[in-house]
């Protein structure tokens, strides 16, 4: 065999494995058209089509996810989500919520890292809960809601948009979810609605409602 073909075996075996051997990439930030990435600690933004110096492509991103792709596999990846070595997804995070005896599904999680209990509402389009529950929370609402006013059966009552830094139910975490404060004591509980449920995959069989991300 000549020196040639040596040669060109080589470069083809150099090429058939990556040039990196990379321990974890991470999401930190989500932009649209940009991500923050984080590779084996290094933080850099990376815009949709760059590939980074380790061989990590950035396929799309938006405020919801990020697409790549390492050693020909592609990943999608939410805020703080992170793969290993393997390029293989974190545990599937997952919560079981029964129905209680009154009929309602109800879960314990925290707004805004304090903790709370939910009632599931998939009829509800947003997060919603009391003006009491959200001065608990610390919650400006009057100073960094947008303020409407909503029908009900005891009349006209004033309501603010906001949103969420961060709600957690059981181990599942999102961030930047919408919200309504409500005026008054109702509901009683916050409402777990759409603006949180429509991010997550959502299964009901039975009694049983099954959060997963």
């Amino acid at each position: 065999m000549d020196l040639k073909r040596l040669s060109l075996i080589a470069i083809f075996c150099i090429l058939s494995f990556p040039l990196y051997a990379l321990e974890s990439i991470a999401v930190k930030g989500l932009f649209s058209g940009k991500a923050l990435i984080e590779i084996d600690g290094k933080s850099r933004i990376m815009k949709q089509g760059e590939r980074s110096a380790e061989g990590v492509l950035l396929i799309h991103a938006d405020s919801q996810s990020a697409e790549i792709e390492f050693d020909g596999k592609r990943q999608k990846l939410t805020l703080g989500s992170s793969i290993s070595s393997q390029f293989a997804a974190a545990k599937k995070q997952e919560v079981t919520i029964p129905r209680s005896e009154d009929g309602m599904y109800r879960v314990t999680g925290t707004i805004n890292s304090k903790g709370v209990e939910f009632l599931v509402d998939t009829g509800a389009t947003t997060l919603a809960l009391n003006q009491q529950l959200a001065r608990r929370l610390g919650i400006d609402y009057q100073k960094v809601g947008r303020r409407g006013l909503s029908e009900t059966a005891s009349g006209i009552i004033a309501t603010y948009r906001v949103m969420l830094d961060k709600v957690t139910v059981g181990p599942i975490a999102l961030h930047n979810i919408e919200a309504v404060i409500i005026e008054g004591a109702q509901p009683s509980k916050p409402l777990l609605g759409l603006s949180f449920l429509r991010r997550v995959d959502l299964n009901q069989t039975g009694n049983i409602i099954k959060l997963s991300k």
